[in-house]
């Protein structure tokens, strides 16, 4: 500020126009006698531009100022502050559950379809679990599981194995509701439980769809015990759980119309189901079963098996939390083409 401040008097006193020809060639300029060393001097004819002292604060007797005027008189000042930080934030809050519905918004089975499936269940009780020897244990560790071929009835399917552990299957447009299990469970209960070997268990596989015909054909995978009414898909009925390719709805026990749970599957997508049974005792040979779901590689959800559930809608989860056996179980209706 002070180059700048001297610059305007230079103007002013001996600048362009000014008139020095009187003035001594030793005659001091008038800004040179008020700077000595780059600094003001106490006789500077600049003196008079010094900024002035500060005052002195000096606080009043008695209590600080409040806000608030003086009783009896209106304020002006806001209302006191909200602290709304104070409230919780719901985004961190786990989701809300899903509710059961009551139909697919896609494709649903007949009501006869659903009363002959129940009845047939009441007619064949589920297996209890059986304990393989060595190498039934190792089949299944190395995946080598055999797809069982449906009932001689149905005629719009055909399967075929095209590797050791690999299987393809299509059907045709007319086909209807039809399950696929394998011949080996991939959770043998009797020795895989976590009661028994004291760690968790974990089972899964994956299926690739190559090609779903319309929107009146689907795909199914799941896990279910066995015996299984062989013309419904898995998670309808007792002990198994599914998730379904034309709503992306998930099924437990469940005759109607499932849950929201993920986007319906597309040609090309490779899709898998895992059920991780924990080391976490919850009575009458059960553990603490949780389900996951993947697209692609990537987890894209999940649930737990004890989750809340509907006293009308939902039936009951026995046989899905370490209990019984189980298979994987692949559903189809309409015309599809997949691998697994």
């Amino acid at each position: 500020m002070g180059i700048g401040f001297l610059r305007t008097l230079r103007g002013k006193t001996g600048g362009v126009g000014a008139d020095n020809s009187n003035r001594p060639n030793n005659q001091a300029r008038p800004e040179e006698a008020c700077t000595r060393n780059g600094r003001l001097s106490a006789d500077s004819t600049l003196s008079q531009y010094r900024s002035p002292p500060e005052p002195t604060a000096h606080a009043p007797a008695g209590p600080p100022p409040t806000a608030q005027g003086p009783p009896g008189q209106p304020s002006d000042n806001p209302p006191p502050y909200h602290d709304w930080m104070s409230v919780p934030d719901t985004a961190l809050l786990p989701p809300p559950p899903a509710f059961p519905q009551q139909s697919s918004s896609t494709n649903n089975a007949s009501n006869e379809s659903a009363d002959a499936a129940l009845d047939w269940c009441d007619r064949n009780r589920v297996y209890t679990p059986f304990t393989p020897n060595q190498t039934l244990r190792d089949a299944v560790a190395r995946g080598q599981l055999d797809l069982l071929p449906p009932p001689a009835s149905v005629t719009d399917l055909a399967l075929n194995r095209t590797a050791s552990d690999k299987w393809w299957c299509r059907t045709k447009p007319t086909q209807s509701d039809v399950i696929l299990l394998s011949n080996l469970p991939l959770y043998f209960a009797a020795v895989d439980s976590p009661l028994r070997s004291g760690v968790g268990k974990v089972i899964y596989y994956e299926l690739r769809v190559l090609a779903i015909n319309d929107s009146q054909s689907g795909i199914a995978i799941g896990f279910a015990a066995k015996p299984y009414p062989p013309w419904r898909l898995p998670g309808w009925h007792r002990a198994s759980l599914a998730v379904h390719s034309d709503d992306g709805r998930r099924f437990v026990n469940n005759i109607w119309g499932g849950r929201e749970f993920v986007y319906p599957f597309q040609v090309g997508d490779v899709v898998g189901l895992g059920m991780h049974f924990l080391p976490q005792e919850l009575g009458g040979q059960r553990v603490k079963t949780k389900v996951f779901f993947t697209r692609n590689g990537m987890e894209e959800g999940g649930w737990d098996v004890d989750e809340e559930r509907d006293a009308q809608m939902d039936q009951g989860i026995d046989g899905l939390q370490g209990e019984l056996d189980q298979y994987p179980a692949v559903g189809m209706f309409g015309g599809v083409e997949l691998e697994c």
